[in-house]
């Protein structure tokens, strides 16, 4: 269940008309974040990691942005 719940965590849905996010790995405290990065839906850099042109994934967490 644990790792459910982590899952659905990194999970970030926007809306369909953004096209730039940042991720700073959640900064709650100093060791969870990480610097803050901007990732572009049309960048093919931010997609390395996916085909998907309505989702993008931080390279440091992990966290997945995803246009809905």
């Amino acid at each position: 269940m644990k790792n459910i719940q982590k899952k659905l965590e990194n999970l970030v849905y926007v809306d369909l008309k953004t096209n730039t996010v940042f991720c700073d790995g959640d900064m709650t405290t100093s060791v969870d974040g990480h610097p803050r990065i901007y990732m572009s839906f049309s960048s093919k850099k931010s997609r390395s990691l996916t085909e998907d042109t309505n989702q993008i994934q931080c390279d440091y967490c992990g966290r997945q942005f995803i246009r809905k």
